[in-house]
């Protein structure tokens, strides 16, 4: 009697194992689709950077439709690595095209990411970032500066889902222009949820100071990022906005990344 009880407790055993594996596999697909980046496909940052040791290249790219007519996209090719512990560097070329203002397409920028805590009882996650915009491209001047503040926080038990963000930025433009502002701030504040293990649904709220003195912009943006294949994520969104000129009467966005 107790061999022939031994091969369901051992059957048991081996489904729950099973189920285990799976479980795991799904919450790691999950943490890498997760992941928000800026411009995939929202603007909102999470406070999470990718793995040590992990690397990822990323296609960014942006149609906007200008309040003053002129179209403008942008495309970005991206290199990350999680370098340490906690920490993400970040190598983007900056390039735009289209019939609007093209200055600073042709930049390098450099981006380091530090998550400063783990979240935990009523405490977000916190991360910073500096990135530091190179003169390198078309029209540009000075060593452009941004900082931003990034937090995260779960609102209930299972983690991906159901999370709020906010990001707090600051630019220092090194070499205004004459209708430029050399300070400008952006405030952002979004929501991203899993709808299941390789699908991500992301929206945000943007309120900025546009880099010519005087003008405000707001920008509503709402986007999906769907798991393709392992370690491949595709994004695509769809966002509208008010305010000066070259604010986005609306745009869209598409982008991929691997990660390997």
């Amino acid at each position: 009697m107790r061999l022939l009880g031994a091969q369901p407790m051992k059957a048991r055993i081996a489904f729950a194992l099973a189920c285990s594996v799976v479980c795991a596999a799904a919450l790691a697909d999950l943490s890498d689709v997760a992941n928000l980046d800026s411009g995939l496909p929202t603007e909102i940052e999470d406070a999470q950077p990718i793995e040590h040791g992990a690397k990822s290249l990323q296609l960014i790219t942006r149609l906007d439709r200008q309040r003053n007519g002129a179209n403008l996209y942008v495309a970005e090719p991206q290199f990350q690595w999680g370098f340490a512990p906690r920490w993400q560097a970040a190598l983007t070329l900056h390039a735009l095209g289209g019939t609007a203002d093209k200055t600073t397409s042709g930049d390098l920028r450099l981006q380091l990411m530090r998550q400063l805590n783990d979240e935990r009882a009523g405490l977000p996650a916190l991360a910073a970032f500096l990135r530091l915009d190179a003169p390198t491209g078309q029209d540009s001047r000075g060593l452009d500066t941004t900082f931003r503040l990034a937090a995260t926080k779960t609102l209930g038990a299972e983690r991906y889902t159901h999370q709020v963000h906010a990001n707090l930025m600051w630019t220092h433009n090194a070499a205004p222009g004459v209708e430029e502002r050399s300070h400008f701030a952006r405030l952002l504040l979004g929501y991203s949820t899993a709808l299941d293990e390789r699908t991500v649904i992301v929206a945000d709220i943007i309120r900025e100071q546009e880099r010519t003195r005087g003008e405000m912009a707001s920008v509503v943006e709402l986007g999906l990022r769907r798991a393709l294949a392992e370690k491949t994520n595709l994004s695509l969104g769809f966002g509208a906005g008010t305010g000066g000129a070259e604010a986005p009467r609306w745009r869209l966005m598409a982008g991929i990344e691997r990660s390997f």
